[in-house]
């Protein structure tokens, strides 16, 4: 037990001032400022979390079975909490706040370098109102889709020339097929509701944060673009952008450090108790110690045959792609639409009118939210593991390629918006494998009718989600049916060239 309170505590003092010190380097160097806040609020302490956690998961492992489920839990959460706290009490410490009688033309210099502006009175035109309406689609962990809906209102500052004071207003609705079919309705009741809210606020706004471009500048600036390209009779150059806040937002940092106490003790406590009644086995320990040099050896010799790179490359691009669109501007609160589009997304214009036929290819590559990309990986590796066992991993990867091309193509017929996801890719495999599992040559395999069943419910559970909205089903079912066809082909190639 000392040994796993001894290496929690290490991994934790040690991770947390790496990251503290990392994130205050960050903040001071303004270093990659496109990444948006909640990124760095909640993307990155998750990863931090899951990496303190496999840091110490010998000694977790060496807890009895039926605590060490709840042990890793405990631990992720614990490192979660001290993380994202401690990027937030650095945030909070180096906030830069300067007090103004009033923004004008002659101090609006002195915002350049800072993140609120406290004044005492804001002299906005709110007789001249922009708009630009967004929103987001977040996949839930258990299925099911939430989309949020935002609108974000700017109005000019008087007598300075490119300076705007925003406002941005946003409500949550659970997507459903029923919700798809009324979302003009809802979108025309949710921009009349808060159509002029800003002229509510805006008089009486003391306290501004200086939008930055990890905020939604680029929200901002099409409003700037579509309706203040002249103001006051001259054209607006340079744009300054600045969102009616409160004080609430920042602190001293004392409550981020005390939440990063309690995190921390509560989680050591917790471990504590669990192995004092589990019990901790050194032998189990050893154990872990061993399994964990043996899954290092199998992806060696996994890898050391160049085929093998082929299965390995979708989930690598997929996730280079991902982290990539993260240091350019993906925000979890926003549709992403232009970043989507510029990266290589699929749309029925774009590919059919403008004959960029390239984008098929990307968009299977391409994901919309952390919860999209982290299913079609899952999926794919145990696809990827049932398929081993009947042929070659490059047969693999164009069976995957192939039907993820295909599925794309035929959803773009079907779809209003743009397609991304390699989720027809992965429906392509299930195909394969249910069609190979089917042959007289397998189907009286008993591992082989388990791999089917497996396959054909991980089907049908997918198949019934894409019927939440917001999904593809179109795509789904002639990624499968691509899949059957094109992998039932390759395997009769590669019997074939055996066979000679």
């Amino acid at each position: 037990m000392k040994h796993l309170l001894k290496r929690t505590l290490f991994v934790a003092i040690i991770m947390t001032v790496a990251w503290g010190l990392l994130r205050y380097t960050w903040i001071k160097l303004d270093f990659l400022p496109q990444i948006q806040n909640t990124v760095i609020d909640f993307g990155i302490p998750m990863a931090l979390g899951i990496l303190g956690t496999f840091l110490i998961r010998h000694d977790i492992s060496s807890l009895k079975d039926k605590y060490e489920n709840f042990a890793w839990l405990v631990s992720i959460l614990m490192f979660f909490l001290i993380f994202i706290n401690v990027g937030r009490f650095v945030q909070h410490r180096t906030a830069r706040v300067i007090s103004l009688t009033e923004l004008t033309s002659s101090n609006i210099s002195q915002t350049d370098h800072a993140d609120y502006v406290e004044v005492k009175h804001l002299n906005a035109d709110t007789s001249l109102v922009g708009r630009n309406f967004d929103y987001s689609v977040l996949s839930k962990p258990r299925g099911g889709s939430d989309i949020t809906f935002y609108l974000y209102q700017l109005c000019p500052l008087r007598s300075i020339s490119g300076a705007f004071v925003g406002y941005c207003s946003s409500q949550r609705y659970t997507y459903s097929m029923s919700f798809e079919r009324e979302i003009d309705d809802q979108r025309i009741q949710f921009v009349a509701r808060y159509h002029d809210h800003i002229k509510q606020v805006a008089p009486e706004a003391t306290f501004l944060k200086v939008v930055k471009p990890s905020d939604h500048l680029e929200n901002y600036l099409s409003i700037v673009d579509e309706n203040f390209s002249y103001y006051n009779g001259r054209p607006i150059t340079r744009s300054r952008i600045f969102e009616i806040s409160s004080r609430n937002e920042i602190s001293d940092g004392g409550q981020n450090l005390l939440i990063i106490l309690a995190a921390l003790a509560a989680g050591l406590t917790i471990l504590a108790i669990v192995a004092a009644v589990g019990g901790v086995s050194e032998w189990e320990y050893e154990d872990s110690v061993k399994e964990s040099s043996r899954y290092v050896q199998m992806a060696k010799d996994f890898l050391s045959y160049p085929e093998n790179w082929f299965i390995a490359l979708p989930p690598f691009v997929m996730v280079v792609i991902f982290v990539a669109m993260l240091f350019c501007g993906y925000s979890p609160e926003s549709s992403n639409s232009a970043l989507l589009y510029n990266w290589g997304e699929a749309t029925a214009p774009s590919v059919f009118g403008d004959k960029e036929w390239w984008r098929l290819f990307t968009s299977v590559f391409l994901h919309s939210g952390i919860f999209h990309i982290i299913g079609n990986l899952v999926s794919y590796c145990l696809m990827v593991s049932f398929m081993i066992s009947f042929f070659r991993a490059r047969n693999i990867f164009f069976t995957f390629l192939l039907s993820g091309v295909f599925s794309v193509w035929v959803g773009l017929h079907f779809s209003g918006g743009g397609v991304v996801g390699a989720s027809g890719g992965v429906f392509g495999l299930m195909g394969a494998t249910i069609a190979l599992c089917l042959l007289p040559k397998h189907r009286r395999k008993p591992a082989h009718k388990v791999i089917l069943v497996v396959t054909l419910v991980l089907m049908f559970i997918n198949l019934f989600l894409s019927l939440t909205g917001g999904v593809s089903f179109s795509g789904h079912v002639s990624g499968l049916l691509a899949g059957a066809v094109v992998g039932y082909l390759l395997y009769l190639y590669e019997h074939h060239e055996k066979m000679y």
